[in-house]
């Protein structure tokens, strides 16, 4: 940890804006691996919070790619992070977050993430129902996406980038 603080310490938001993001991105995941392995949330809830700083500056408009990948890693981060809590927000703004990097990913034409997200979907889907009961996922969701199955389906209908190159998304 000492390192990432070290660097940030030389690579200033103020100096070089797309270094400090990618140092607080990789911060963010140091510390999510970090915090997987110890059972109290700090370590997490830092992750969290160091995704969000280097989304201030990756952001969709200024750097595409950058945005979805720290997006991907938030993700994961308030998934961790969620586990540990009782609620569904964390999992739920995890779902938002991968929404938002699948659709940036599609729209480079970039289809190697795909299978990561669906399995982080399910899983996180899986978590939100054991909590919330069977509808737990159309009741979370419903402002923001379309109910469980539909929103399945709708990552099953984004067309394929390449000819025959179907998307598999397992409902259990």
């Amino acid at each position: 940890m000492a390192a990432f603080h070290a660097a940030l310490a030389e690579c200033t938001r103020e100096r070089v804006t797309l270094d400090w993001a990618m140092t607080q991105n990789n911060l963010g995941i140091a510390l999510r691996i970090l915090g997987e392995r110890e059972s109290g949330t700090a370590r997490r809830e830092k992750a969290v919070a160091a995704n969000h700083a280097a989304l201030t500056e990756y952001t969709r408009e200024r750097a595409p790619l950058y945005w979805a990948m720290t997006q991907s890693n938030l993700a994961d981060a308030l998934w961790v992070l969620g586990e540990r809590e009782s609620g569904t927000a964390r999992l739920e703004e995890a779902v938002q977050a991968i929404i938002l990097s699948r659709s940036e990913y599609h729209s480079a034409g970039i289809a190697q993430f795909y299978a990561h997200f669906d399995k982080l979907l399910d899983t996180i889907d899986a978590l939100i129902a054991e909590r919330g009961g069977p509808r737990a996922a159309s009741t979370c969701f419903a402002s923001r996406t379309p109910p469980r199955f539909d929103w399945i389906n709708h990552m099953r209908s984004i067309p394929p980038l390449i000819p025959g190159d179907d998307i598999q998304i397992c409902v259990h």
